[in-house]
């Protein structure tokens, strides 16, 4: 029983940052070239938007892994692609797999948090890996991630040939300061802040896209292209 209600507990705190990265796609418009350059980012043409909220949850995870199961070559052998180890700040530790089908998420957690299956929003720290062939064409995993007007988009480069863009911002509540649900009915308002703790780092190399994202204030653009150079040592030529 404890470990149902824990699963089920997890699976939330996943999906919460998903949710947070979900509000940022833009289901309307496809990839484009600028510059022979691909974009990961679909820049709005205002700081504000309007969306339609959906009735539920948009992913219902297949496999999680926690406690001694929370491994990468366990979570290795539920994929068909390569799962590379990142090197993480301290004080990050591995806390969590979230597997369904070609899409994985690597949760790390906090010393400073109280529980290992649950990062709260000032140090979440998230890794999404998805093989966007395998996925469905109008699937949101690999769908551009809309930001807004005043959002600044810095391109840096991972070398072995690999371009990362970066993003610092969130649309949140108005009315809250924070970021908005997805789940609900009717329509919802949501205004971009360059300020909002949530810093974004993408690239795809090889057929699959990667993200890096977190809340924690304390990382910069420089921390997660550091992760990211260290993913990409292990996969790039």
């Amino acid at each position: 029983m404890y470990g149902q209600r824990m699963m089920r507990r997890l699976s939330w705190s996943a999906a919460a940052l998903l949710t947070a990265s979900l509000l940022i796609m833009n289901t309307a418009e496809l990839r484009t070239l600028a510059q022979d350059v691909i974009n990961l980012f679909s820049q709005a043409e205002s700081d504000e938007w309007e969306y339609e909220l959906t009735p539920e949850p948009r992913y219902f995870f297949a496999e999680v892994l926690i406690d001694s199961q929370a491994t990468f070559e366990n979570a290795r052998s539920l994929v068909d692609f390569v799962i590379p180890e990142p090197t993480v700040p301290e004080p990050y530790a591995l806390s969590y797999f979230v597997i369904k089908g070609p899409f994985v998420v690597i949760g790390y957690h906090h010393s400073a948090d109280g529980s290992p299956y649950y990062t709260p929003e000032p140090n979440s720290l998230a890794i999404q890996i998805r093989d966007c062939a395998a996925l469905e064409a109008t699937d949101d995993a690999c769908v551009e991630r809309r930001i807004g007007a005043s959002a600044e988009i810095t391109r840096i480069d991972l070398g072995n040939g690999v371009q990362a863009q970066y993003v610092a911002g969130h649309w949140i509540d108005p009315e809250t300061g924070n970021i908005g649900s997805i789940v609900g009915s009717g329509t919802a308002v949501q205004v971009w802040n360059n300020d909002y703790p949530f810093h974004h780092l993408q690239w795809e190399h090889a057929g699959l896209m990667y993200s890096i994202i977190t809340t924690n204030p304390r990382l910069n653009q420089a921390d997660l292209a550091a992760i990211a150079i260290s993913m990409m040592d292990q996969v790039a030529p």
